[in-house]
């Protein structure tokens, strides 16, 4: 009987060659056949014909052995079905290669149709239990119809299986372009990576370009940021010097309408955008390549996550390593240089193998410090300071910006590292001859500088220059740690700093062995102040009419580890430029109070206390309160209290000295003007001085005596305070000859040796009763 549709009439063999696919179809569907009969082979090609399934031709691929099949699967890829014969070799020869097909060569994607002439070798329902398999066919019922029926099945499945598979991989990399995109240093890096990534996910060559777009720039006036493939080398060239109008247009269409545009060949990708500009990649590909939609919106929408965390990485390493109201390096900036130099010309031991160090350059950091500048603030307010800064910066930048590394790296401080041969004093100094110009203002500065040569070779031991200041010694500069150089100039400045305005000062062994001298002597005495090792001395004060004691001085004394005893002159001026003096200060006036109870309670009511005042002290927003708080504390008696400024202290910022010793008057409280005579003070300031005692430095009481000049001193200043109304007390009395000549000129109180020495509270008291008791005899 004969079939009623043709379609179902059985597969007849013929030798009749099928008719070549059209050279323009899309890419086809890979078949192979395996089976040991070629006659079968060419029925399945000639039944097959030019049918498409799925909208792709068909080709077939012959293999006549289980062997054949294997090593053509090894040789070819993308094979989607294998028509498989059970009985060739072997009655189970086909049945045996599935498992190598599957296992050893990962074909899990791969549809399997077995077909065998002899169902009884391989019954159905367990064939199908046991291996994975996707039909199971007999020859015979394999007509037309059912044999493009079942083609149509397995294509449809593999080409599911392969979505899900491509899916998948292009998860996977969305995820590895997340993590390799996080390690871009700048947008540019970030760029170029995108574009591999990109051309790596439509399986092409990175040929593309990335460009930023904005709403009010026309397309003919659109700048790349780079490119790979055919636009290398072209970043920030204009758009239309490199590109088609066909992809100027597929740009400017993404951009508009904010997503992913295909076009043919090239795709635009909305790479993410903010209120300024969109970042938009074009990448051209290949012609066989159907480009997943869903894949790359994932992909676009997460390299714009990047790109917006790679914006913000650069926003907090301009925050990080730029100064923002100048513009300049800071700090960190400069200090990473610094390492940079010296990494660069030592090598380093993380670097690679065949890293070698640069030849030595010898080079100068220089620190620039606005003289005067607190009080410029202070004058014309922050916002013209800052205005100052600023333009003083643009100033360095023009200068020295091509030959220098420049950085703000303090409120008023520049520094500048370049070669010897132009960071060179009066070079910059001669920078700040002119005035400087902005906002309608015009303003003079000077700066002082610390200055350091940088040595990195030790081999050669760059030589320094012959200023007498400066070191010779090539292994002073051999410190390594860009932190120790940086520290070094700021022993220079602050070196200069106390010398005046606008001064110099190079960085030299003896200048830093000083200074650290200095700092391990802070650490010391902030050590000995915290466990309460610093104590106070006493030395009386006695009226030169009546003989009686009338005050006592109180003195800061401090012993150290070694039983030593450390001169005030030592620690005082460390405790002062540290700020410790700050504390420090406030114990020595607690202790004096409370030792004037002890010594009104042994029988002294009416001595008075005096206690030393620093310029610091004086000076701090506290001060008047810190008074006021250990008045209240102590339950002192302000007239009992004297505190003594020296003379360069009362007339540094005059104003306001005279202005806060008017206040302490006001509460009742002494002030005595020590060492007077050793300043410069004018007779008219030292007239308006709220001043009670003046005292006469020992080596005016001295010379005396001695015959030395400066006997005429003591001599001026005595009667000079009895004009202005005064008391005068005459410090470091040590003879009777000395205390005769003074009471002779009609001088008031002493002090010294002749007395009593400087005593702790306990001898004090002690010496207070015997004098007490001698006067009274």
């Amino acid at each position: 009987m004969e079939p009623s549709d043709p379609n179902d009439a059985l597969i007849q063999f013929s030798a009749e060659s099928p008719t070549s696919p059209p050279t323009d179809t899309p890419r086809p569907w890979r078949i192979l056949v395996v089976d040991d009969d070629d006659d079968v082979y060419e029925s399945t090609r000639l039944a097959l014909g030019d049918t498409p399934i799925l909208g792709r031709p068909l080709q077939l691929l012959h293999a006549n052995s289980a062997r054949a099949a294997l090593d053509l699967l090894r040789e070819t890829k993308d094979v989607a079905v294998i028509l498989l014969d059970v009985v060739m070799e072997t009655e189970r020869a086909g049945l045996d290669i599935i498992a190598q097909i599957r296992e050893q060569f990962g074909l899990t994607r791969t549809r399997i149709i077995l077909r065998t002439g002899q169902p009884g070798y391989a019954p159905e329902i367990e064939t199908i239990q046991r291996y994975d398999i996707n039909d199971y066919r007999t020859k015979s019922e394999l007509t037309h119809g059912k044999l493009y029926a079942a083609l149509a099945t397995a294509l449809r499945a593999y080409d599911q299986l392969c979505h899900i598979e491509e899916s998948r991989r292009g998860l996977t990399q969305i995820i590895k372009t997340s993590q390799q995109l996080a390690a871009a240093t700048d947008k540019i890096a970030f760029c170029r990576m995108v574009l591999q990534q990109l051309g790596t996910f439509l399986h092409s060559a990175p040929d593309g370009l990335i460009c930023n777009v904005t709403e009010d720039t026309p397309p003919h006036q659109l700048r790349l940021l780079t490119g790979l493939g055919r636009y290398a080398g072209t970043d920030g060239r204009l758009l239309c010097e490199v590109a088609d109008a066909a992809a100027i247009e597929l740009i400017t269409q993404c951009a508009s309408q904010g997503h992913n545009v295909i076009g043919e060949n090239a795709i635009a990708s909305h790479l993410g955008a903010d209120q300024q500009q969109t970042l938009i990649g074009l990448l051209h590909y290949a012609p066989h390549i159907t480009p997943d939609e869903a894949l790359l919106n994932v992909f676009s929408n997460n390299v714009a996550l990047n790109a917006h965390i790679v914006d913000l990485i650069a926003e907090l390493r301009r925050t990080a390593f730029i100064d923002r109201l100048t513009g300049l390096p800071n700090r960190s900036a400069m200090l990473s240089a610094l390492e940079h130099r010296i990494t660069r010309q030592h090598g380093c031991g993380n670097c690679p193998d065949d890293t070698t160090p640069e030849p030595a350059a010898p080079c100068v950091l220089a620190l620039l410090d606005i003289d005067q500048f607190a009080a410029i603030n202070d004058l014309f307010g922050h916002a013209y300071g800052d205005a100052l800064l600023a333009a003083i910066a643009c100033r360095l930048r023009e200068q020295l910006g091509s030959t220098c590394q420049l950085a703000r790296i303090g409120h008023d401080v520049f520094s500048i590292l370049g070669p010897e041969s132009i960071v060179l004093p009066e070079r910059l100094q001669a920078l700040f001859l002119d005035p400087f110009h902005f906002d309608g203002s015009e303003h003079a500065v000077t700066v002082s500088m610390g200055l350091v040569h940088i040595h990195l070779s030790r081999e050669t031991g760059s030589p320094q220059p012959t200023d007498t200041n400066i070191d010779t010694n090539p292994e002073t500069h051999l410190r390594h740690s860009e932190g120790a150089l940086l520290k070094d100039a700021w022993i220079a400045l602050k070196h200069a700093k106390s010398q005046g305005q606008s001064q110099v000062a190079w960085y030299s062994g003896d200048l830093g062995a000083i200074t650290r001298g200095h700092s391990r002597l802070l650490q010391s005495l902030r050590g000995a102040f915290n466990a309460n090792h610093l104590y106070l001395v006493y030395q009386p004060q006695l009226d030169f009419g009546t003989n009686q004691v009338v005050g006592v001085e109180a003195l800061l004394r401090w012993r150290g580890e070694d039983g030593r005893l450390i001169p005030p002159t030592e620690f005082i001026p460390v405790a002062e430029s540290s700020g410790l003096i700050i504390a420090v200060g406030e114990w020595v006036l607690r202790t004096a109070m409370n030792a004037y109870h002890e010594i009104r309670r042994a029988g002294h009511p009416d001595i008075r206390i005096a206690v030393n005042l620093s310029t610091v002290q004086l000076c701090h927003p506290g001060f008047l309160n810190m008074i006021d708080g250990l008045l209240s504390e102590t339950a002192f008696p302000p007239r009992q209290l004297e505190l003594e400024i020296t003379e360069s202290v009362a007339i540094k910022g005059a104003e306001v000295v005279e202005g806060l010793l008017l206040a302490l008057r006001s509460r009742g409280i002494a002030i005595a003007l020590d060492d007077f005579g050793t300043g410069f003070s004018s007779l008219s300031y030292l007239d308006r001085l709220p001043a009670d005692r003046i005292k006469i430095d020992r080596c005016f009481v001295e010379a005396l005596t001695s015959g030395v000049r400066g006997a005429r001193i003591a001599e001026l200043v005595i009667p000079l305070g009895n004009t202005l109304g005064m008391t005068v007390l005459a410090e470091g009395v040590e003879t009777e000859i000395q205390a005769a000549r003074l009471r002779d000129l009609g001088c008031h109180e002493a002090q010294g040796f002749l007395y009593a020495r400087p005593v702790p509270l306990t001898e004090l008291l002690v010496w207070l009763d015997q004098w007490k008791q001698q006067q009274a005899s």
